[in-house]
């Protein structure tokens, strides 16, 4: 019965692995404001189950998409923006740092 547990354990992470990263895909390609809110509510949903490489991930994400930037200022994505930096332990370039806050 320990070893079932187990196992739905380490199906459920994969499937919210899977899940974050396909929401990362998706904030990367974000083609409008709604969609950028949308994603990014739904990722601060899943933030107890980031693994260390979706907080880097993420956060190219929102430097190689320009509607992240225009919106970095929103309360939700300034708020998932320091997220990834806290508590990815990310450092910033200036440009970087310029991009998303100014």
């Amino acid at each position: 019965e320990s070893f079932i547990s187990f196992e739905q354990f380490c199906v459920e992470k994969s499937e919210q692995t899977k899940n974050i990263e396909n929401l990362i895909e998706q904030l990367s390609e974000s083609g409008n404001f709604a969609t950028t809110h949308t994603i990014v509510e739904k990722l601060m949903r899943l933030q107890e189950s980031f693994e260390s490489r979706h907080f880097k991930q993420a956060l190219r994400a929102c430097l190689s998409n320009n509607q992240v930037h225009w919106i970095a200022g929103d309360a939700d994505v300034k708020l998932f923006v320091n997220f990834l930096i806290n508590n990815g332990r990310l450092k910033l370039t200036e440009a970087a740092r310029s991009a998303l806050f100014g």
